[in-house]
């Protein structure tokens, strides 16, 4: 049956990923899917084929250590070899095993029951390109509000819009990143390392910098990038957004010798500040300023405010 509401939802998905920002953009595209069905909580949660894990998790009306105990009692869970033997199609645990069984089962008692979860609808999607996993599971407290074939029909086919739009929102995200760098290549990824959205020019690098290493994640644990590549002579800044970081990597120059304190000078320098305005500015005086731009010189290689000034537009250009 034609629900009416599927086709303004879908569009609006698309045409508010340039507004919400990336780390409440799933929370916001799972208010929405309520419009078009019911349910009174929600699991969206990503991984990699590699882990086996949730490494992402957005929950709506649910406890957070849900996702955590869905792992952790998988074994019981008579969902788990039905999703993974049918990828993308929406699968009600009514129809893998019987209601009597079901709430006499040791995966209700000890995990839905406990959080009011009476009805379950879900859908296991894999990525094969780049290996993601994504879990979409809908419930619903009323054990007499079972769900229906229409609403499997709408899971079905907003779990590819839903997907897309998030996809696109990471998109636009790195389209609008200021990066640390003007050289810089950049990637979003998990605490993992592994990949959500990636620029072809980061992936070239990590390529030239860890030849032969997997293409779907950080050749190096996340905690651990800057010392890693620092020895293959470029830098790395980490950003947190949400559950997933933003890595912008550059070629390492003379300016990232510099301290934070030492990258402020220069930046009022070059704006044509004088050592009082710039001492003001810091809230220095302007002989530390003096002592600042006279170790910046050393470090540089530059004798001048000029030299300074076009060595810096050099790296900007």
């Amino acid at each position: 049956m034609h629900n009416p509401l599927l086709d303004p939802l879908i569009g609006r998905l698309y045409r508010e990923t340039s507004r919400i920002a990336l780390d409440h953009y799933r929370r916001w595209a799972l208010e929405q899917l309520q419009e078009v069905v019911a349910f009174d909580g929600a699991l969206w949660s990503s991984g990699h084929i590699s882990t086996m894990r949730f490494h992402t998790n957005t929950l709506l009306g649910v406890p957070p250590a849900l996702a955590e105990e869905l792992l952790t009692l998988r074994a019981i869970n008579p969902l788990t070899d039905r999703l993974q033997a049918s990828p993308g199609e929406p699968i009600d645990m009514a129809e893998v095993v019987d209601d009597e069984r079901f709430y006499r089962s040791e995966i209700y008692l000890r995990c839905f029951k406990p959080k009011g979860i009476e009805r379950i609808l879900s859908s296991l999607h894999l990525d094969e390109r780049s290996g993601l996993t994504t879990l979409l599971t809908l419930y619903r407290f009323s054990r007499q509000n079972p769900f229906s074939l229409a609403d499997k029909q709408v899971q079905r086919r907003m779990l590819f819009h839903l997907l897309n739009a998030a996809s696109h929102n990471c998109l636009l995200h790195l389209d609008r990143h200021q990066p640390a760098n003007p050289g810089s290549v950049t990637a979003l990824c998990d605490r993992h390392g592994i990949y959500h959205e990636v620029q072809q020019d980061f992936l070239d690098c990590m390529e030239q910098c860890f030849p032969g290493k997997a293409a779907s994640r950080l050749p190096f644990e996340i905690d651990r990038g800057e010392v890693e590549l620092a020895q293959q002579g470029y830098c790395l800044q980490r950003e947190p957004i949400g559950e997933l970081f933003c890595i912008d990597v550059w070629p390492r120059g003379p300016l990232d010798g510099l301290t934070l304190r030492e990258r402020q000078v220069v930046d009022a320098i070059c704006r044509g500040q004088t050592f009082k305005a710039s001492a003001r500015e810091l809230g220095l005086s302007p002989s530390t300023i003096s002592n600042h731009l006279y170790r910046i010189y050393h470090k540089l290689g530059v004798a001048s405010r000029h030299e300074l000034a076009t060595l810096m537009a050099e790296r900007t250009s």
